[in-house]
């Protein structure tokens, strides 16, 4: 995979804090209090109502994949513990577990179960891969519908860029070379769509949430949609969740690999 060249630019903004004064007794005794401003009012508000639980299980949920016009839709289950790790297993026969993807905070391995073999990969060769530090919380944000960004924390709300249209709001800013944008529903704050798009070429990926619902006190969106369009690869994924439970125990079981040849990256993308 070729390393994306970023070229860095600057996003302008910075929202002062205005000063009150106030007059005690006959001396005037000035205070400084600082005033929240709009863009830190929707981003905390954003904050509060995005999806916060410990654990997540959807048990049953369909993944369609559209790859240059190819076409593909199948059954799958997904599994997460909060800051810890995620499995999600693609079942398109009868409930038999055909791939495996398991994603901890360090790496993650796909397992094709049919060819018995599998391909493992540190999150910070992905990062040398793609020019982007990329970590497993920023990877959790984006299937989960949270604010985030890439490889750092998410900056205060002064520091944003806030648009008002029509029903929503748009809080963005710049890392590491990616402008990030976040649409946020103007009535409830929920998030809307996530955008991550390179400075330098623009290139990227728009994330749609959508059918939030609520189980077990979480409200979340029941369909992600994802979308890369670049001048020669488009691809589309739609996760539709039908059940899913929240907060409830579980344990994630490693795949054991005796039985499976481990390959490279480009073999298990060539075969």
């Amino acid at each position: 995979m070729r390393k994306i060249n970023k070229s860095p630019i600057s996003i302008l903004l910075l929202f002062g804090l205005l000063v009150a004064g106030g007059c005690k007794s006959k001396q005037l005794v000035q205070e400084t209090t600082p005033i929240r401003s709009k863009s830190n009012i929707v981003l905390e508000k954003a904050l509060q109502v995005q999806p916060h639980f410990q654990t997540a299980q959807a048990e049953r949920m369909t993944v369609s994949l559209d790859i240059n016009g190819r076409k593909t839709s199948v059954n799958a289950a997904l599994q997460l513990i909060s800051d810890s790790a995620m499995h999600l297993s693609i079942m398109p026969l009868f409930g038999v577990e055909l791939f495996k993807a398991e994603l901890s905070k360090t790496e993650t391995t796909v397992i094709d179960k049919m060819n018995r073999r599998y391909v493992r990969a540190q999150l910070s060769d992905m990062a040398q891969m793609t020019g982007l530090t990329i970590g497993y919380s920023d990877l959790e944000a984006i299937v989960c519908g949270r604010l985030f960004a890439l490889g750092n924390f998410l900056p205060d709300g002064n520091n944003m860029k806030l648009t008002h249209a029509k029903k929503a709001y748009t809080l963005s800013f710049e890392e590491q070379g990616i402008e990030h944008s976040f649409t946020i529903d103007a009535h409830d704050y929920k998030l809307l769509n996530t955008s991550l798009r390179m400075s330098s070429t623009g290139e990227g990926i728009n994330i749609i949430y959508d059918n939030y619902q609520f189980e077990n006190g979480v409200k979340f969106p029941y369909r992600i949609e994802m979308q890369f369009h670049s001048e020669k690869f488009s691809t589309n994924c739609v996760f539709e969740v039908l059940r899913a439970r929240f907060n409830e125990e579980i344990k994630l079981r490693d795949t054991d690999l005796k039985r499976f040849k481990e390959i490279s990256i480009n073999e298990f993308l060539n075969k």
